[in-house]
């Protein structure tokens, strides 16, 4: 029988969580290595997306933050860079507001660990939820964002 993971204490959230997506898998599994549990879907006052039919530019939430190392990370179901032949104009505007985070954090020297669900095991877009393997790979991406 394979050992299980340690559990990890219910996220502090600011957001809607779902507890058994594989964003939750993946963001609990880097509070493990981290040793603490993150802000869930923090918002930056400085973080928004363009203005909408009434001028108002929404906060675009970082999945997890660590305000004590100054580092955040976001998963990706897929490829980080999507396709562009095949992209649709929402596809498009989370790849400029993806940049956009990418930009803005490093501004205020946040460390951003990007996450793709192709770096980890996986079958198409969905996460197989190998632990053991998937501890491996994330690992040296969120220790490099670590001071």
């Amino acid at each position: 029988m394979a050992a299980r993971a340690k559990t990890v204490d219910p996220p502090l959230s600011t957001g809607p969580i779902r507890v058994n997506s594989d964003q939750h898998y993946v963001l609990s599994l880097c509070e493990q290595i981290v040793g603490r549990r993150a802000l869930r879907e923090f918002s930056f006052d400085w973080l928004r997306a363009d203005p909408d039919a009434r001028g108002t530019r929404r906060k675009l939430p970082v999945d997890a933050y660590w305000p004590e190392f100054a580092a955040a990370a976001q998963y990706f179901a897929g490829p980080i860079i999507p396709d562009l032949k095949t992209a649709s104009e929402r596809t498009l505007q989370r790849i400029a507001y993806d940049q956009r985070r990418r930009t803005e954090c490093a501004r205020y020297r946040i460390q951003l660990v990007e996450i793709s669900s192709e770096q980890l095991a996986h079958r198409g877009t969905k996460l197989l939820r190998d632990v053991e393997h998937d501890l491996a790979v994330l690992r040296p991406l969120v220790a490099a964002a670590m001071p």
